[in-house]
């Protein structure tokens, strides 16, 4: 089997248990947010996962994403809040997946506590070839380096500088947002950045 289509099942209470055995899959099309199948990384041939749900198990870590290397199109990220330290976003290793042309970065809405939030973001740096990257829910005040006007990490210039678009939404926390200037005129939007 190389493609596994879950879409809009309303009677599916859960996702198989464990389908690290299925090592020939391809595609995983899915609508259900709410946990992910456990050892997702030894689908190493996997091309398709429209989102991954951070969990609280060794099984559903971020660092399930390290060998996922030919993932392409777009990924979306839930529960961030989850990711323990920068050591651990780094290994999502989102640089060396470098057909994946849109992110999103989601964390829970209505969190109290923000103490890595920084440090996961800016570990969780994607390849420079990126369309498209949303954030939300981010409690960090500041954006990474990667994302700031003339980041080192990209020999001077920003990764906005590629991006067509740029989504901020619920980032109340920042406390500034200074972006370079971008030849594409990419199209940014930003909701609900700061507190009043």
């Amino acid at each position: 089997m190389q493609t596994l289509r879950l879409i809009e099942c309303a009677s599916l209470e859960s996702l198989p248990r464990d389908m690290g055995g299925l090592r020939s899959l391809r595609h995983i099309y899915f609508t259900y947010h709410h946990q992910m199948p456990v050892k997702v990384g030894r689908l190493t041939d996997l091309q398709t996962l429209p989102f991954f749900v951070v969990g609280k198990d060794s099984d559903s870590t971020i660092q399930e994403l390290e060998s996922l290397n030919g993932l392409r199109g777009q990924l979306s990220i839930y529960n961030l809040q989850e990711v323990k330290n920068k050591t651990e976003a780094e290994k999502a290793n989102l640089r060396g997946k470098t057909k994946i042309y849109k992110l999103e970065f989601v964390w829970r809405s209505g969190r109290t506590c923000f103490k890595n939030d920084e440090e996961v973001l800016e570990a969780l740096q994607p390849h420079s070839n990126l369309e498209t990257l949303k954030i939300e829910h981010y409690g960090g005040e500041k954006l990474p380096s990667w994302l700031l006007m003339e980041s080192p990490t990209h020999g001077g210039s920003s990764l906005v500088n590629c991006l067509v678009n740029l989504k901020l939404i619920d980032c109340k926390r920042l406390s500034q947002v200074k972006l370079s200037s971008n030849d594409k005129s990419a199209d940014l939007q930003f909701s609900s950045l700061f507190e009043a």
